[in-house]
């Protein structure tokens, strides 16, 4: 895959979490996935993109820590 390839491809993912926010983990698991491509081909990663990746890492991380805590489905069915 080449430069302009993988930058249209990051393009359509960020357009689509822009307009399909409730997608937006697995267009994050997307993106992280073209950026270990692009590692890989030992292209760059511009600064902008890897600020906004570690941003959202940042977001899902955190929603994770509180979704383990405050989230339940109140069924009781714990496997005890």
């Amino acid at each position: 895959m080449n430069a302009d390839e993988f930058e249209a491809e990051i393009s359509y993912l960020l357009n689509q979490m822009e307009h399909q926010p409730e997608d937006r983990y697995e267009l994050y698991l997307q993106l992280q996935e073209r950026i270990h491509e692009m590692q890989a081909y030992g292209m760059p990663i511009p600064e902008d993109l890897q600020r906004f990746v570690r941003d959202l890492e940042r977001e899902f991380t955190q929603g994770a820590e509180l979704g383990e805590e405050g989230e339940g489905d109140g069924g009781g069915d714990g496997g005890g």
